[in-house]
């Protein structure tokens, strides 16, 4: 029964963690194409066309930023799916170990446990 809740709650996390996954993919996409397409706008309006040198190297810079952005967001939701799965995980088999525990206690305890 232990073993059937645990594998529950385990199964709820991958499915969390991986719908979590699809929808960072999913928004660092579509900022990257929103960033791409509105490239002259957002420079223009953080005052990029100084001149034609200034202009140029910031859309440079701009770009490699902007194709960065999905291995960023992906890094990031990845690091923190994964300690709040390994800690939750950490704690439910803590829980279910000191149980374990307690009812192997009980039963060496009992001598008729052994006969």
């Amino acid at each position: 029964m232990v073993e059937t809740k645990v594998n529950d709650y385990l199964e709820k996390e991958r499915l969390g963690i991986g719908s979590s996954i699809l929808t960072v993919i999913a928004v660092s996409l579509l900022l990257t194409i929103i960033y791409l397409l509105f490239q002259e706008q957002i420079l223009t309006a953080f005052g990029a066309k100084v001149n034609d040198e200034t202009y140029r190297l910031s859309k440079e810079y701009f770009f490699c930023i902007t194709l960065g952005i999905p291995f960023y967001m992906f890094g990031q939701a990845l690091s923190q799916n994964s300690s709040r799965l390994s800690s939750r995980s950490l704690r439910v088999w803590q829980r279910d170990a000191f149980r374990l525990q307690d009812i192997t206690s009980v039963h060496r305890k009992t001598p008729e446990y052994w006969d």
